[in-house]
C-alpha cells in the first residue's frame, strides 16, 4: 500500500525529495521482507526511477544498489549507461557487473568511468590487460593502487611500453615483483630519455653527448637486466630486444665482453637464425671460419668482425682457465687483452666505431673494476675494525671479571 502511494507522490514531488525517496524505497526492496505483490510494484518503481529528469534521483538510486548483491540487474545496467558519475557508482562496486560488461564500458574514453572501473575490488587478467591497453594515467594509477588486481606480463609490458614516461607510473611498476625485464628494459629506455632531456633542456651538455652518454647508459643498463632475468624470461627478452631493433653491435660487444658468454651464444643465435646448441658449438670450438660464416648471416657490420673475434677468442680463453682468482678483476683483464689482440690505437689516428666502442669499454671496465676495489676494501676495514671492538670488549670483560 505505502509503495503504491509512492508512485502516486513521486509524479508531483521535488527533486531532492524524490532522490532521498528513491534511495529509501531502494534500501527497502534491497533488505526488508516484502511481500511478492509489494516487491513486484517496488521492482517497476525503481525501474521507472530509471527515467526520472533528474540526476540526483538517479544518483540516490545508484548509492543504494551499487553495492548490492540483490540488486536487479536491469537497473544496475541502465545506472552504468547513464552519465558518468552515475555509472561510475556501479561500475566500481557492483558485483553483478562482469569483467567483459566492465571491459566494454571502457570503450566510452571517459577517466571517472576508467577510473571507477580501475577501483573494483577485483579485477581479472582480461580486464586488467584492457586496462593497461587504453586506461588513462589517473586510472592506471588506480590500477596500480588496488591490491585486487591480477597482472599479466602481456598488459605490464603494454603498459611500461604506453605511460613508462610518466615518473609516478613508472615507479609504481618497478615495485611490482613480477614486472618482466621486458618491461623493465622498457621503463629503463623511458628514465634514460627523459634524464637526457633534462640535461639537454638544462643546457649541461651538447645534444651529441647527451645521445652518446644515454645510448651507454641504456646499453650498459640491459646487459645488467639481462644477466639478473631468469633462464624462463631470456628467450622471450631476447625476442623483445630484437623486435625493438635494440639487438645492436654496442649491446652484443658489451655482453660478451662483460664475460656473458651465454648471452651472447643465445643473441647470436637468435640473430642467425640457428639452434643455440649449434651456436654454442661454433661459439666454443675456437673454429675462426665457422664463427665468420655465421657472423656473415647476422646483421652486426662487417668493420666489427675483428673486434667480435678478438673478444671471442680473449673471453673464451679467459673463461676456460684454471687461474682465475680475482672474479671482480676479470672484465678489465679481458678488456685489456682484447685491446692488445686489436692493436689498440696510437694517439690521433683514425678508427672505426667497433675500435671506439672497445675502448670505451675498457674504460668501463677499468672504472667498474676501481670501484669493486674500494667497496672490497672498505668492507674489509669495516668488518676489520669491528673485529677489533669485539675484541676490546672481551678484554674489558675479562679485566672486569679479574
Amino acid at each position: 500500500m505505502i509503495i503504491r502511494r509512492f508512485l502516486t507522490w513521486i509524479e508531483a514531488a521535488p527533486a531532492d525529495q524524490r532522490a532521498d525517496a528513491a534511495n529509501a524505497l531502494a534500501r527497502a526492496y534491497l533488505e526488508s521482507e516484502l511481500t511478492p505483490e509489494d516487491r513486484e510494484i517496488a521492482d517497476a518503481a525503481l525501474t521507472l526511477l530509471l527515467d526520472d529528469p533528474s540526476p540526483d534521483v538517479r544518483l540516490g538510486l545508484a548509492r543504494a544498489v551499487g553495492p548490492a548483491p540483490n540488486a536487479p540487474h536491469h537497473i544496475i545496467v541502465a545506472l552504468a549507461e547513464d552519465r558518468a558519475d552515475i555509472a561510475a557508482l556501479v561500475l566500481a562496486q557492483s558485483p553483478l557487473i562482469l569483467d567483459i560488461e566492465a571491459i566494454d564500458w571502457l570503450g566510452r574514453g571517459e577517466p571517472l568511468i576508467e577510473r571507477a572501473i580501475a577501483s573494483r575490488r577485483t579485477i581479472s587478467t582480461e580486464l586488467c590487460d584492457a586496462l593497461c591497453a587504453a586506461a588513462g594515467e589517473r586510472a592506471i594509477v588506480t590500477l596500480l593502487e588496488n591490491p585486487g588486481v591480477t597482472y599479466t606480463a602481456k598488459g605490464l609490458l603494454a603498459l611500461s611500453r604506453r605511460l613508462g614516461r610518466v615518473a609516478a607510473i613508472r615507479t609504481m611498476l618497478l615495485d611490482i615483483k613480477t614486472l618482466p625485464t621486458e618491461a623493465r628494459e622498457v621503463l629503463l629506455h623511458h628514465h634514460a630519455e627523459q634524464l637526457g632531456a633534462l640535461v639537454l633542456e638544462r643546457g649541461w651538455l651538447g645534444s651529441d653527448a647527451v645521445s652518446r652518454i644515454t645510448s651507454e647508459a641504456v646499453e650498459k643498463g640491459t646487459t645488467t637486466l639481462v644477466s639478473w632475468a631468469q633462464e624462463d624470461e631470456l628467450d622471450s627478452l631476447i625476442d623483445h630486444l630484437m623486435q625493438e631493433q635494440r639487438l645492436t653491435a654496442a649491446f652484443m660487444l658489451r655482453s660478451l665482453c662483460s664475460g656473458n658468454i651465454d648471452l651472447f651464444e643465445r643473441t647470436m643465435a637468435r640473430l642467425v637464425g640457428v639452434d643455440q646448441r649449434r651456436m654454442r658449438s661454433i661459439v666454443r670450438s675456437g673454429n675462426l671460419s665457422a664463427f665468420s660464416a655465421a657472423y656473415t648471416k647476422s646483421s652486426l657490420p662487417n668493420e666489427a668482425f675483428d673486434v667480435f673475434a678478438a673478444a671471442l677468442s680473449v673471453t673464451c680463453q679467459w673463461h676456460t682457465s684454471p687461474h682465475i682468482t680475482e672474479v671482480r678483476q676479470l672484465p678489465r683483464r679481458i678488456m685489456e687483452e682484447i685491446l692488445a689482440r686489436c692493436g689498440g690505437a696510437p694517439e690521433g689516428a683514425s678508427i672505426n666505431s667497433s675500435m671506439r666502442l672497445l675502448r670505451r669499454l675498457a674504460a668501463d671496465a677499468a672504472r667498474d673494476s676501481a670501484r669493486n676495489f674500494a667497496q672490497a676494501v672498505a668492507k674489509a676495514d669495516v668488518s676489520a675494525g669491528q673485529n677489533g671492538l669485539r675484541g676490546q670488549a672481551d678484554q674489558v670483560q675479562i679485566a672486569n671479571a679479574a
